[in-house]
């Protein structure tokens, strides 16, 4: 590792382990979500667990501070933020855009290296970055207020007895949490970007069947983040001024449901266009071949550990799915 890792690291290990010390809880459902993306991704994405911890990172060092100098910018001109239509408003939809801002960089970075980054990759790092934010943001909330964490002992959604699939969700007044928000609304992004390519992902179920909507290919991006900002909003008003406003979307009990298939299709997307491409290429069969050989102790080959046969293993797959990201535009209709 070069020492700019090591520093990163560094200061990324005591931003986490600081926030751990002061409310474990809620550290831990954060963690548990951003665990739970890489887990269902890992099949499909081209980017390691390295682009969670960046994510992750920046939404914690990058979008917590921004948001910070918005509301002392907004103060200094004189304009009071946690006052009237500009808590419950304007607020929530700025903390959108800026939590974004971390998954543009990472995706921008990419896109400069020349390398790929899939629907699975935005869903990753979506989820991440709005994890960091809301680290801080819920973490403040529980040391400053002990109806909070009353509040976020009321969890929904989806459930398999006290494991909530979405655990950033809850609250009475509910709102899906930052973590699934920004996931959300990544997802949307790279949909759309999805849908203005060609290739043979064009015939590549569900991106085939979304191909049909009689819509502008950036509205899977304007769909999501304004269904994520509005329910954000509904939520602020109930709290902000005590109205029913905020159940217009169901308290927010809808949106979990909702994101599952949404989180499925973008990986299903990424799936169906992996398989086409290994289907394509006798390289890539190869080497899994050789792979399962090594595994099973039957190749001639140097023999090598089960850890670095399977870290070869998941290297391969990432490439496999780098590359039929990359070959989008070049097979022809």
């Amino acid at each position: 590792m070069t020492l700019r890792e090591i520093v990163s690291l560094g200061l990324f290990v005591f931003m986490l382990g600081w926030l751990f010390i002061e409310a474990p809880s809620v550290w831990w459902r954060e963690i548990q979500f951003v665990l739970e993306i890489l887990v269902l991704t890992a099949w499909t994405r081209t980017t390691s667990w390295r682009t969670a911890t960046a994510a992750l990172g920046w939404g914690i060092g990058l979008a917590v501070p921004l948001m910070l100098a918005i509301g002392w910018l907004f103060r200094w001109i004189g304009v009071d933020i946690a006052d009237g239509a500009m808590g419950w408003a304007i607020v929530p939809v700025v903390e959108e855009i800026v939590k974004l801002l971390p998954v543009l960089l990472l995706a921008a970075l990419y896109c400069r290296q020349r390398r790929e980054f899939n629907l699975s990759d935005w869903l990753l790092a979506g989820c991440a970055a709005g994890a960091g934010f809301a680290l801080v943001e819920n973490i403040e909330l529980v040391i400053n207020s002990d109806v909070v964490l009353h509040d976020m002992s009321l969890q929904y959604g989806p459930h398999l007895g006290g494991f909530y699939v979405i655990p950033g969700a809850w609250g009475s007044v509910g709102f899906i949490g930052h973590a699934a928000a920004t996931g959300i609304a990544s997802v949307g992004i790279g949909v759309s970007l999805a849908l203005k390519r060609r290739g043979p992902a064009q015939r590549v179920a569900p991106l085939a069947w979304l191909r049909r909507i009689p819509a502008p290919w950036w509205s899977a991006a304007a769909v999501t983040f304004a269904w994520v900002a509005l329910e954000h909003t509904l939520a602020n008003v109930t709290v902000d001024t005590g109205s029913a406003a905020g159940k217009l979307l169901g308290n927010g009990q809808l949106t979990p449901w909702l994101t599952l298939p949404l989180f499925a299709m973008a990986i299903a997307i990424d799936f169906g266009h992996r398989r086409d491409a290994l289907a394509r290429s006798a390289i890539f069969r190869m080497h899994f071949a050789l792979i399962r050989a090594a595994w099973r102790g039957t190749s001639v080959a140097v023999r090598k550990s089960k850890t670095e046969i399977a870290r070869a293993f998941f290297q391969e797959v990432r490439q496999l799915n780098a590359a039929a990201w990359a070959t989008f535009d070049t097979r022809p209709n």
